[in-house]
């Protein structure tokens, strides 16, 4: 998003933008401070965005709680074997 709406390819940005990045489960809020004509490297490139401290903040409490949870059953290789289903049914129907 930039600017609280939605962006597509083609918008333009301007110094003072504020854009909005989601990476599920993150999401970045993200001030442009300048922009660059030619493409330059990465550590040039950093230097022309900012993210804000509200941001970071609400990242890091996020990465605390998912780091706390418990792990529980998280397979997830697509849909069950022949093997898998014979169980799934074995258990749900109490034999």
């Amino acid at each position: 998003h930039a600017n609280g709406h939605r962006a597509k390819p083609s918008r333009t940005i301007r110094p003072g933008d504020q854009l909005t990045i989601s990476q599920p489960p993150y999401e970045y809020v993200i001030d442009v401070l300048g922009l660059q004509k030619q493409r330059r490297p990465a550590s040039e490139a950093q230097l022309l965005y900012q993210e804000t401290a509200e941001s970071r903040d609400k990242r890091e409490l996020l990465r605390e709680q998912i780091k706390n949870e418990p792990l529980g059953f998280r397979d997830q290789k697509g849909r069950p074997s022949k093997r898998d289903r014979r169980h799934i049914i074995k258990f749900t129907r109490g034999d």
